[in-house]
């Protein structure tokens, strides 16, 4: 239960931000970790279970991209993928439901790219004007639309985050908005 968004500005900065709300359905506590920084090389916010934040942002290990070959979106779908898999597996994560594997949803900033990472492990690609995930997801991804125009792309996460706060009730401030370049 969460509203995590993110966007790419014109010169490649990636901005990630999120509610701190952890809910239940029956009651609330705030969290602030849900966006962070791995490694200086990734920015990722996460909506769901809190052990996988935990996990991705203290025991995450990808190895370096091979700069020769320079394929931002195959070494998310396999380098990135695959280590997060593992990561999840050792760790007791991973659920096998009619024969798939599933783990978390989270975005992730690299290189000037913003990710989706669906539950099956299914890299996307986000829309350029921006992106959401968690219970927050549509009032966010409408504000972001309507306010792609806007060059301040931190006023924009932070009118996202509150356009979901104001009409779903598992999405709560305070709120943390990161970046990485």
């Amino acid at each position: 239960m969460t509203a995590v968004c993110g966007i790419v500005d014109g010169n490649g900065k990636i901005f990630i931000g999120a509610d701190t709300c952890g809910s239940n359905y029956y009651s609330y506590t705030v969290e602030n970790y849900k966006v962070f920084t791995v490694n200086d090389k990734f920015i990722i916010g996460v909506c769901g279970v809190f052990r996988i934040i935990d996990l991705l942002k203290y025991k995450l290990d990808v190895p370096l991209q091979d700069t020769l070959k320079g394929d931002d979106d195959k070494f998310m779908r396999t380098a990135f993928i695959d280590s997060v898999m593992d990561l999840f597996d050792r760790n007791g994560i991973n659920k096998v439901i009619d024969g798939i594997c599933t783990g978390g949803n989270f975005l992730v900033g690299y290189n000037g790219n913003l990710y989706e990472i669906l539950d099956d492990y299914s890299v996307l690609n986000c829309p350029k004007w921006g992106h959401a995930i968690g219970s927050g997801e549509s009032a966010a991804r409408g504000s972001l639309f309507t306010t792609k125009n806007n060059k301040n792309s931190e006023e924009r996460i932070k009118l996202a985050l509150e356009s979901a706060e104001a009409v779903v009730p598992s999405v709560r401030s305070p709120f943390t908005i990161l970046s990485l370049w």
